[in-house]
């Protein structure tokens, strides 16, 4: 029973903190608002290259050997 407290516990956090990001936004300026839409689409933008180029460059290059 403690197993699923412990796992549950962060999930019901996040749901909380989602809840009060929301109203938190919306005592934002419009201009604020827009400047934090964007700053989290680059982060997931960011975040996407960044697998993108662990897949294609990273994984496939050729190993090292060993001398």
């Amino acid at each position: 029973m403690e197993l699923v407290a412990q796992l549950a516990g962060p999930i019901i956090e996040t749901f909380g903190g989602l809840v009060k990001w929301q109203r938190s936004t919306q005592m934002c300026t419009p201009q604020s608002h827009a400047f934090l839409y964007v700053l989290l689409a680059s982060w997931g933008v960011i975040a996407v290259a960044g697998i993108q180029l662990w897949r294609k460059v990273i994984r496939t290059s050729p190993k090292a050997v060993p001398v």
